[in-house]
């Protein structure tokens, strides 16, 4: 077997398991927001700014720790070489922040509360569990590696999709204009 198809199942195994164990950790305090949210919101709002806040905040708490070590030479050891002409310039990370705000503001939230949100809700209607029963966890993990596959076969998809002529220069070209990877410009 091939080490990339050894490396993949690996990532099945492990990221699920620590999704998991990260989902029954923070379920107590998702059950009190629940509570306390639905008493003057739908679940369907609810759901949609929980997962729009989680995006938002993964977004700038990642984003820029990895820009800190850039523009602070933190970890260097860790970090790939670039030449000159890699390293992006202000106006560009400008520009990609301006898109990002745009988006998550805007864009984001429309598709979340008009499809992902009804979508989830058709084929998963509860929205607080009792977490006794060990098959839950199974069920848990199982729900967490079923997503990690599809998020992998849309990824890839959907990134082939946007190199088809009219929508790579409509929307697609811009993620091209880094000559070096840069966190802020993966979304």
């Amino acid at each position: 077997m091939s080490s990339i198809y050894t490396t993949y199942i690996v990532h099945l195994i492990r990221a699920p398991g620590i999704a998991t164990l990260l989902f029954f950790l923070l379920q107590p305090w998702y059950n009190v927001l629940y509570a306390y949210c639905t008493q003057f919101m739908s679940d369907r709002l609810f759901l949609t700014c929980l997962l729009w806040a989680t995006h938002v905040v993964m977004y700038w708490t990642v984003n820029s720790f990895f820009y800190m070590c850039d523009a602070y030479q933190l970890f260097r050891r860790y970090k790939l070489l670039r030449k000159a002409d890699q390293i992006p310039s202000r106006d560009l990370i400008r520009k990609t922040i301006q898109s990002a705000l745009i988006g998550q503001l805007f864009i984001d939230p429309i598709g979340l509360y008009f499809v992902l949100v009804p979508l989830w809700m058709r084929h998963q209607p509860f929205m607080v569990y009792d977490a006794a029963a060990l098959y839950y966890a199974w069920l848990v993990y199982a729900k967490f590696i079923f997503c990690d596959v599809c998020n992998s076969l849309l990824f890839y998809w959907m990134h082939r999709l946007l190199h088809t002529p009219w929508l790579y220069a409509a929307i697609h070209k811009r993620h091209h204009e880094y000559a070096g990877t840069i966190s802020f410009g993966a979304e």
